[in-house]
């Protein structure tokens, strides 16, 4: 596998991480504000209440798709969260760019900001957002692992 080969597929893997990582941000983010569970089976739409299908949940795309809109209810969905989808994208692929030669630098970036983000917009509610840091660490460390493994692979053996 060559360098520009590997490079690009982590660039991927950057863009759609920060895009996943910034739509469940949005999710933790109303959950937490509302007392509502962290972790649940169905995403639903807060004003009809109805399940989300899959391809109602892609970040940023499926907002565009819809036309800002629900599904079922017609309801507007705030622009806000294609906003945080977009910028976690935008941030995890620049500190992936910036710092591709160190994973665990760009991981750890990676991580302190997902937890500052929630931090800032969850104050208040400390045991759902303690819940809520959890899982993100649980997620950010299973990437961590799995990319620096991956670095680990492609490294010259010496």
């Amino acid at each position: 596998m060559t360098s520009q080969y590997f490079y690009n597929i982590m660039l991927i893997i950057s863009v759609l991480f920060g895009a996943i990582i910034g739509a469940y941000t949005t999710t933790v983010d109303y959950r937490v504000r509302n007392d509502l569970p962290i972790v649940t089976a169905d995403c639903y739409c807060p004003s009809c209440g109805h399940r989300l299908p899959l391809h109602h949940q892609f970040p940023v795309i499926s907002w565009i798709l819809l036309k800002g809109r629900c599904g079922f209810c017609n309801e507007a969905i705030p622009a806000r969260y294609p906003v945080i989808e977009m910028g976690y994208t935008v941030f995890y692929t620049a500190a992936f760019c910036m710092f591709s030669a160190q994973p665990t630098v760009f991981c750890l970036l990676w991580f302190g900001f997902s937890c500052t983000v929630l931090c800032i917009r969850g104050r208040g509610h400390t045991k759902p957002l303690i819940k809520a840091i959890f899982h993100m660490t649980i997620y950010h460390g299973v990437i961590a692992a799995t990319l620096i493994y991956l670095y680990a692979a492609k490294a010259p053996v010496i």
